[in-house]
Protein backbone atom coordinates (compact mmCIF):
# COMPACT_ATOMS: atom_id res chain seq x y z
CA UNK A 1 0.00 0.00 0.00
CA UNK A 2 1.63 3.44 -1.24
CA UNK A 3 -0.07 5.16 1.98
CA UNK A 4 2.20 2.67 4.29
CA UNK A 5 5.15 2.62 2.28
CA UNK A 6 5.34 6.53 2.31
CA UNK A 7 5.18 6.92 5.80
CA UNK A 8 7.91 4.36 6.46
CA UNK A 9 10.29 6.11 4.13
CA UNK A 10 9.32 9.13 5.93
CA UNK A 11 10.21 7.54 9.18
CA UNK A 12 13.47 5.99 7.97
CA UNK A 13 14.75 9.26 6.78
CA UNK A 14 13.67 10.61 10.16
CA UNK A 15 15.17 7.72 12.27
CA UNK A 16 18.53 8.57 10.55
CA UNK A 17 18.69 5.03 8.11
CA UNK A 18 18.98 7.70 5.13
CA UNK A 19 20.10 10.87 4.84
CA UNK A 20 17.40 12.32 2.53
CA UNK A 21 15.22 11.28 -0.65
CA UNK A 22 18.20 11.01 -2.76
CA UNK A 23 20.08 8.18 -0.71
CA UNK A 24 16.58 6.61 0.03
CA UNK A 25 15.92 5.98 -3.70
CA UNK A 26 18.93 4.87 -4.65
CA UNK A 27 18.77 2.28 -2.15
CA UNK A 28 15.24 1.02 -3.21
CA UNK A 29 15.76 1.20 -6.48
CA UNK A 30 13.75 4.03 -7.28
CA UNK A 31 13.69 7.52 -8.81
CA UNK A 32 13.40 10.22 -6.19
CA UNK A 33 10.48 11.84 -7.70
CA UNK A 34 8.65 9.08 -7.58
CA UNK A 35 9.90 8.77 -4.06
CA UNK A 36 8.81 11.89 -3.34
CA UNK A 37 5.23 11.74 -4.75
CA UNK A 38 4.69 8.69 -2.60
CA UNK A 39 6.36 10.27 0.10
CA UNK A 40 3.35 13.17 0.35
CA UNK A 41 0.73 10.69 0.56
CA UNK A 42 1.71 10.69 4.15
CA UNK A 43 0.19 14.28 4.83
CA UNK A 44 -3.54 12.56 3.81
CA UNK A 45 -6.11 13.13 6.82
CA UNK A 46 -7.13 10.32 8.79
CA UNK A 47 -10.41 9.98 7.34
CA UNK A 48 -9.08 9.40 4.15
CA UNK A 49 -6.01 6.68 5.31
CA UNK A 50 -9.40 5.40 6.89
CA UNK A 51 -11.06 5.09 3.68
CA UNK A 52 -8.06 3.52 1.47
CA UNK A 53 -7.47 1.13 4.77
CA UNK A 54 -11.06 -0.11 4.53
CA UNK A 55 -11.53 -0.55 1.00
CA UNK A 56 -14.22 2.02 0.82
CA UNK A 57 -12.94 4.54 -1.96
CA UNK A 58 -14.74 7.02 -4.06
CA UNK A 59 -13.98 7.17 -7.21
CA UNK A 60 -12.61 10.45 -7.02
CA UNK A 61 -9.86 9.03 -4.61
CA UNK A 62 -7.06 7.52 -7.23
CA UNK A 63 -2.95 7.10 -6.94
CA UNK A 64 -3.00 9.20 -9.63
CA UNK A 65 -5.25 12.26 -8.57
CA UNK A 66 -3.25 11.87 -4.92
CA UNK A 67 0.18 12.08 -6.87
CA UNK A 68 -1.20 15.66 -7.37
CA UNK A 69 -1.02 18.56 -4.91
CA UNK A 70 -2.15 17.61 -1.55
CA UNK A 71 -3.92 19.79 0.14
CA UNK A 72 -2.64 21.16 3.55
CA UNK A 73 -5.74 21.14 5.45
CA UNK A 74 -7.30 18.14 6.11
CA UNK A 75 -10.80 19.14 5.55
CA UNK A 76 -9.97 20.61 1.89
CA UNK A 77 -8.54 17.21 1.36
CA UNK A 78 -11.88 15.14 2.37
CA UNK A 79 -13.96 17.80 0.43
CA UNK A 80 -12.25 17.06 -2.63
CA UNK A 81 -11.65 13.18 -2.28
CA UNK A 82 -14.93 12.14 -0.53
CA UNK A 83 -17.00 14.97 -0.55
CA UNK A 84 -16.09 16.27 2.81
CA UNK A 85 -17.62 13.00 4.07
CA UNK A 86 -15.36 12.65 7.01
CA UNK A 87 -17.47 12.64 10.03
CA UNK A 88 -19.40 8.46 8.61
CA UNK A 89 -15.74 7.51 8.21
CA UNK A 90 -16.18 5.36 11.22
CA UNK A 91 -19.86 4.51 11.16
CA UNK A 92 -19.54 1.60 8.42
Amino acid sequence: MAVARGRKWQRDIDEGRFKNIRELAAAVGQDKSVIASIMRLRLLSPAIVHRIVTGNIPRSLTLANLKNAIPDIWTEQEERWIGGDAMSWGEG
